[in-house]
């Protein structure tokens, strides 16, 4: 009887105690239920914008979006990767938007330029030979026009030559600059040290006189070649200009 006694109230006890462990459990549960139904909580920007009643939808949003935009839009990583991408994109664009100097400039064949020789050489001002084989030319007017001519080819035997084209010029008292030679020409020789000219290329030095002076002759009698078929160009020219007059 007495160990019936003293055990009721442990029983009571541990009971008692199960009872507070299961209210504690059940009552976080039920507030973890119910905050997942919670809306979630509008920003301090939301929930300071005053509402308008009386006022338009037009007014209302004008309110809106100008509280809206008085802060200023932080550089969060979206709003980096999106300029960066508009920028990325933009380029291109704008890159071939810009007309080069070259696709400015007009340009006519050689037959067309020869049109203007017979026609109206005395509107040249001048042209202008440049290049490694003197295959670009710019054209200068007496009213400062410019143009190139766009087909001019290396060959002994085409009419397209820059030889011919000199000839041709030559023929109708129209000047010829050629840059090209101008700055192979503008190499300065010394017997001491090697010197670099307007061409920026090296100019060799001969220890033996004679070499030298065989170098000089070949070169002129490269210089005497060049001027006999110009020579022989102009009056090729002259004699069809002449059969095409009669």
């Amino acid at each position: 009887m007495t160990m019936g006694k003293m055990t009721m109230p442990r029983m009571t006890m541990n009971a008692l105690s199960w009872l507070m462990v299961i209210a504690v459990y059940a009552t976080a549960n039920s507030c973890t239920f119910a905050s997942a139904f919670n809306p979630p909580s509008s920003p301090k920007s939301i929930r300071n914008i005053p509402r308008v009643h009386h006022a338009s939808n037009y007014e209302s949003h004008e309110s809106v979006a100008a509280h809206v935009t008085s802060k200023p839009i932080q550089d969060t990583p979206t709003n980096i990767r999106r300029t960066l991408l508009t920028n990325l994109l933009s380029a291109p664009l704008i890159l071939l938007s810009q007309p080069t100097h070259a696709a400015q400039l007009p340009s006519v064949t050689s037959e067309e330029f020869d049109t203007i020789l017979r026609t109206a050489a005395k509107s040249i001002a001048l042209v202008q030979l440049s290049g490694p084989k003197s295959e670009t030319c710019l054209v200068t007017l007496v009213d400062g026009t410019t143009f190139s001519i766009s087909d001019l080819i290396e060959s002994s035997t085409d009419p397209r030559s820059p030889l011919k084209l000199v000839a041709r010029c030559r023929l109708y008292n129209v000047p010829v600059k050629n840059v090209g030679l101008l700055s192979a020409l503008g190499i300065i020789e010394s017997e001491d040290a090697v010197k670099i000219g307007e061409s920026g290329k090296k100019k060799k030095n001969y220890s033996n006189e004679r070499v030298r002076m065989a170098e000089e002759k070949e070169r002129e009698k490269r210089l005497r070649m060049e001027e006999d078929e110009r020579e022989r160009l102009e009056e090729l020219y002259k004699m069809q200009g002449e059969e095409g007059i009669l």
